[in-house]
């Protein structure tokens, strides 16, 4: 049923180790189907509205707090990524085995999306995969789980840790920072679990590969680390964007000058996210404001969307200083220093 490919050196521990991930993992790591509204007309020759599938990705279920819903984690570009698009999305668990999606919210800017799905049945049932909350060490052994295209759902490749984020590494790329992975990672297998052999934990979200002749294809995830506060808070993320949207679109046509547009998104963001805190009855609003302001695609959104690259060195000094006063972080946070 599965597909392998690793090392070529053998340790039985190590085997049995990964064939216990596997058995209990493999059908909480799905396909997704991904369907698209499309024309079609019955059998009176009258149009009709019908889905045709269009392609597919892979995700995993996490943790969730909903006694009504679980969480599937997969890829922005697989699911949620375009808004205008008349999608629909089911997860094939196996044989006869599929469930639909409720709800989809992609991050506003990382790879990444969250899938809301009714807690019955087969579902009910499935274990939960545990994100970690530190990063990998380098050369530490991990799988990558998924479903690559032809549709063959629970492949599984071996590897190791080939590169971590660098500490100082910058953060304008929305799908930085990255784990690099000797792990082969095939079309398809987006959005599906690269999981630690050495605590059975998730540590990134199969997102990209990278062709190079020179190299081969290596493949690359988005760590656990940066995804945590999303995957619990989704709904607050969406907020974010709805409500920096219209922000970004008046500073791209130039209605909004850019340092305007950087102030504009800075208040309206500390107020988005009082009221949520309100609402989830979160006692720790500036603890809770600074975990939220030093996530990667947070600081993106202030950095790119909002015209941060577009200012000159000291408009950028000022309001480097007006960030980390406004929403509680260290000074330089926005500049680009990663988390460890």
């Amino acid at each position: 049923r599965f597909g392998y490919s690793g090392p070529l050196f053998y340790s039985a521990a190590g085997e049995e180790q990964r064939v216990n991930y596997i058995e209990k993992y493999r059908d909480s790591v799905v396909m997704v189907k991904i369907e698209r509204h499309t024309k079609g007309l019955d059998h009176e020759r009258k149009e009709v509205r019908v889905y045709q599938e269009v392609g597919h990705g892979s995700g995993f279920l996490t943790e969730s707090h909903d006694p009504d819903y679980v969480w599937f984690i997969t890829n922005r570009h697989v699911a949620g990524g375009n808004p205008d698009a008349d999608e629909r999305y089911r997860l094939f668990i196996g044989p006869g085995e599929e469930v639909s999606v409720e709800e989809v919210i992609a991050h506003p800017t990382l790879d990444i999306a969250r899938l809301k799905v009714r807690r019955t049945g087969r579902v009910a049932t499935l274990p939960a995969l545990t994100l970690a909350h530190t990063l990998p060490r380098q050369g530490e052994d991990v799988i990558a789980m998924g479903s690559p295209l032809h549709g063959k759902k629970d492949t599984v490749t071996e590897g190791i840790v080939s590169s971590t984020p660098e500490p100082d590494e910058t953060r304008l790329n929305p799908y930085a920072p990255l784990i690099g992975t000797s792990a082969n990672i095939y079309h398809g297998n987006s959005g599906g679990a690269l999981v630690s052999l050495r605590t059975g934990e998730v540590v990134g979200v199969n997102t990209m590969i990278e062709f190079d002749p020179g190299v081969g294809a290596p493949g690359y995830a988005i760590p656990t680390t940066e995804i945590l506060l999303f995957i619990e808070h989704a709904e607050l993320f969406q907020v974010i964007e709805n409500v920096f949207a219209p922000i970004e679109l008046s500073r791209n046509r130039g209605e909004t000058p850019v340092a305007e547009a950087y102030a504009q998104a800075l208040v309206l963001f500390g107020a988005a996210v009082d009221r949520y805190c309100t609402q989830q009855g979160i006692a720790d609003r500036a603890g809770f404001t600074a975990a939220l302001a030093a996530e990667s695609g947070i600081k993106f959104y202030f950095k790119g969307a909002m015209g941060y690259d577009v200012m000159s060195i000291d408009e950028r000094k000022k309001f480097d200083a007006v960030y980390a006063t406004t929403l509680g972080v260290p000074a330089g946070t926005l500049a680009g220093k990663a988390r460890s």
